[in-house]
């Protein structure tokens, strides 16, 4: 928190941040001054491959999903999850990792699927520090990997279509 753009020993530390001070040779810290830095915290960055549409009818899994984070991922309870439903309006259900560590692996429990039905997916996870990322993210808010506040507007996503005829 700078109040000067051009002279380090005229600003006022800890003021309002009006404004910003670009660190170079010609605008340098005066010697004997302290500045501290902190790098922002961001959540887990979540990446994995969609699954294709299917002919099966039972549980998928999503395998090799990397997820990382500087600070370290979650584990135990708070430890990675993939939430589904079972076509629009369906109750959101959800599965802890089946993996200890990155690249994770899901199973998503759909058994009785029929041909038509849609599965909606995302994965979650969260850092040491508390914060919850998903992937689709667009629409998704949370406390932690097991309280969803809002789940993402357009999820991953696949069919359940028929087997092809042969003849």
């Amino acid at each position: 928190n700078r109040t000067s753009t051009t002279d380090w020993s005229a600003s006022t530390a800890g003021a309002t941040n009006t404004a910003s001070l670009t660190l170079s040779a010609a605008v340098f810290p005066a010697s004997g001054l302290t500045f501290t830095w902190t790098s922002p915290n961001f959540g887990p960055s979540i990446s994995y491959s969609p699954l294709g549409h299917t002919a099966l009818f039972g549980n998928r899994n999503l395998d090799d999903v990397i997820i990382s984070d500087a600070g370290g991922v979650a584990g135990g309870g708070l430890a990675p999850r993939v939430y589904w439903r079972v076509n629009i309006g369906g109750t959101w259900q959800s599965a802890a990792t089946t993996s200890g560590s990155s690249p994770y692996d899901f199973i998503i429990g759909t058994a009785g699927l029929v041909v038509g039905d849609t599965v909606n997916y995302f994965v979650v996870a969260q850092d040491l520090a508390g914060l919850v990322t998903a992937n689709p993210s667009a629409g998704f808010t949370a406390t932690d990997v097991n309280t969803i506040l809002t789940y993402p507007t357009s999820p991953s996503f696949y069919f359940v279509v028929g087997l092809p005829l042969t003849g």
